[in-house]
Parts: structure tokens; C-alpha cells; sequence
């Protein structure tokens, strides 16, 4: 399989992305901010790698697409498992999404670009894309942005995922140095430099490790260890992070700098489980919503958030909670019995709020 260039002579910038039905509306929301602050005159093509979108689904998104801008799909389903014929094996023991590892087909079936951007779907662009690809690659196959995990590490979170992965990137992958570690959310790959059978020998031995921990993004920090150009949080900012840098944890001097990058993000990625649609404490949320308002999916969106603030709302809902702050706001003295009766009003009104479904 091979895909190559439209025929143009504009000037053109390359994105690849990746998903399913599901994900198409939040795609969709990426897309609007893409397209917003698209520069003008130049032509943006946007390539779509998949296992399976329905023939619906394209022509929803194909209707968004304005002049100067190409979006054509390519299901890679069958390819996939050609090249990587141990990652069949894995996916069918439910270990892993075969789509999650469309990325590290990019250079392999785009051997006619110089520079292409692969972007995950999750994200909101803030500023134009196209200087990304002017910068220099500084001898590099690749250019991302630093991950956050040196800086998770440094302001103490502890976890048992965290503690997991730090034992793999040091005992398979090599990887000792958490500040050469990139996220691939957002990855520009200058197709010339990359060696074929060289990636392709070292994506196939990462396959084999026991466990990937962040699935691709750990393949790829493997494959392109020593060979990467990292760029400033801003680039890739993970909103989640925010969260977490609070107190204390925002005076470290990296923590700083992302905070600061934060008020001047390039690109937000709603990465992990902390997505806009999905909760209200997701940081930068406004951005989102902003480019969601505009999409022809924006109902399945607004369903999708409905649903899931529902279901936060139960997990919040404690019985034993309710039943005790309703007795303690009753018998105890002063601001003690001002702190249970503030507890139990907000348990009931949660309560409430799931009887009446809204």
C-alpha cells in the first residue's frame, strides 16, 4: 500500500489521523479548530487511516471540509497485519486496539512525503500548524513534543501504572532518561531520513516486549530513541496535567514552564481519561466546546457528556454518606454541624438529580 501526495502546486501540509465511528465527532471538533487556523493559499491534506468508517460517517466529515483543504480515508485494516503480523496475535487477546498503532505505519506507507504531521483525534489546535513544518529536524528522524512523565515524576504522583512503566522503559526499552520522552499525540516525521527496514526491525522487536504501558507511544519513543527533536510543552500541551500541578507542585521550575506554556498552548491534547466530553473538571474545556458548537455531530457530543456527568454523578452518590450527614447535621454543634448539613445537601441534591434523570 502506498499513498501519495494530491497533485498541486500549492503549497501543501500533511496530516494523518486516526479512528473509528465512535470517535468521528470528536475528531470532528480537532478538524474545526485544524481547518480555523489554517493559513491561507496553502492546501491541507488530511489523511484518515482506518479499519472501517462507515461510507455515513465520511460524508458527514467530507461536508465540513472547505475549499484549499483534501481529506481522503484509507482503510490500512488488512496492511496493518501484513507488516506487523505479531501485533494479530495480541489484538485478538483483547491486549490492544489494533487502530492505536496506525501511526507507526506513516513512514512506512508514505514514502513520497518529505514531512507529515500525525495528530491524535483528542486534540484542540490553538495557533497555525504550518510553522511546525519549517523547523529544522537538527539531524533528527522526528520531531514531538516532551511527555509529561518527567514532570509527573518530579512533583511526586504516585500510581501503580506510573511505578509499571517506569520499570519497562528501563528494563525494555532502554529508556532512562524520562526528559527525552515524548508524547505522540503530535508527531511531524521527515519521511527521508527514516531507514525502512531499520524502523521497521526495531518497531517488530518492541512488539515483542511483555507489556507497553502507553501502547504506541511507547514503540515509537523506543524506535526513535537518540533520533528525536523535542519541543516545549506548548506544543502538545496535556490538559490533564493541570489538574495536578496545584500547591506545592507548581514550584518546580518545569512545572513553571508548563503553566506558563499553558497560557499559550499551540495545541491542547485531552489526553487520558479526562476528556471534555466526558467531565466538567477537564482543564481547557472552553476550547473544546467552543469548535463542538460548530460540528454537525454536536448533538451526539452533548448526549455523550449528558451520559457520562450522569454516571459521575451516581459514583458520587454515597448512601452511607447521605444517611450519616443527614443524622450529624442534626446532633452536632456549631460549625461541625455546618459541615455535615453542607455534605448532606449536596448528596441529596445528587440524589435528586439521578430520580429525575437530569
Amino acid at each position: 500500500m502506498r499513498i501519495s501526495p494530491p497533485e498541486t502546486d500549492r503549497k501543501t501540509y500533511t496530516f494523518v489521523f486516526s479512528f473509528n465511528d465512535g470517535f468521528a465527532p470528536y475528531f470532528s471538533v480537532t478538524l474545526l479548530s485544524l481547518i480555523d487556523h489554517k493559513e491561507d493559499g496553502c492546501l491541507y491534506d488530511i489523511i484518515v487511516l482506518h479499519e472501517g468508517i462507515s461510507e455515513e460517517i465520511m460524508d458527514m466529515l467530507r461536508r465540513m471540509i472547505p475549499d484549499e483543504v483534501v481529506l481522503r480515508f484509507f482503510n490500512v485494516a488488512d496492511y496493518v497485519y501484513e507488516i506487523f503480523g505479531d501485533l494479530a496475535e495480541k489484538v485478538s487477546s483483547n491486549q490492544w486496539d489494533v487502530s492505536t498503532f496506525y501511526d507507526l505505519l506513516v513512514p512506512v506507507i508514505m514514502p513520497d512525503y518529505e514531512k507529515v504531521m500525525y495528530l491524535d483525534s483528542d486534540l484542540a489546535v490553538c495557533e497555525d500548524l504550518a510553522g511546525l513544518f519549517s523547523l529544522s529536524f537538527e539531524g533528527n528522524e522526528l520531531i514531538a513534543a516532551k511527555d509529561t512523565l518527567s514532570l509527573v515524576v518530579k512533583t511526586g504522583l504516585k500510581n501503580s501504572f506510573l511505578e509499571n512503566q517506569i520499570v519497562f522503559l528501563n528494563r525494555e526499552a532502554g529508556i532512562f532518561d524520562f526528559e527525552k520522552y515524548f508524547n505522540a499525540g503530535v508527531l511531524l516525521f521527515h519521511i527521508p531520513s527514516i531507514d525502512i527496514d531499520t524502523y521497521l526491525e526495531r518497531v517488530r522487536r518492541a512488539l515483542h516486549f511483555s507489556v507497553l504501558p502507553t501502547v504506541d507511544q511507547d514503540v515509537l519513543n523506543y524506535v526513535f530513541l537518540g533520533r528525536t527533536r523535542l519541543l516545549p510543552p506548548r506544543y502538545n500541551l496535556q490538559t490533564s496535567m493541570l489538574n495536578h500541578l496545584r500547591g506545592d507542585r507548581s514550584s518546580d521550575p518545569e512545572a513553571r514552564e508548563f503553566l506558563e506554556d499553558a497560557e499559550r498552548p499551540v495545541i491542547l491534547h485531552y489526553s487520558t481519561q479526562m476528556k471534555p466530553w466526558k467531565t466538567a473538571d477537564c482543564p481547557k474545556s472552553d476550547v473544546f466546546w467552543k469548535y463542538a458548537r460548530k460540528s454537525p455531530f454536536y448533538g451526539n457530543i452533548r448526549l455523550s457528556y449528558s451520559f457520562s456527568e450522569w454516571k459521575n454523578e451516581i459514583s458520587a452518590f454515597n448512601v452511607k454518606r447521605y444517611l450519616l450527614s443527614k443524622v450529624l447535621s442534626k446532633i452536632l454543634p456549631g460549625n461541625k454541624r455546618k459541615k455535615y448539613r453542607e455534605e448532606f445537601e449536596n448528596q441529596l441534591r445528587l440524589y435528586k438529580k439521578i430520580r429525575s434523570g437530569n
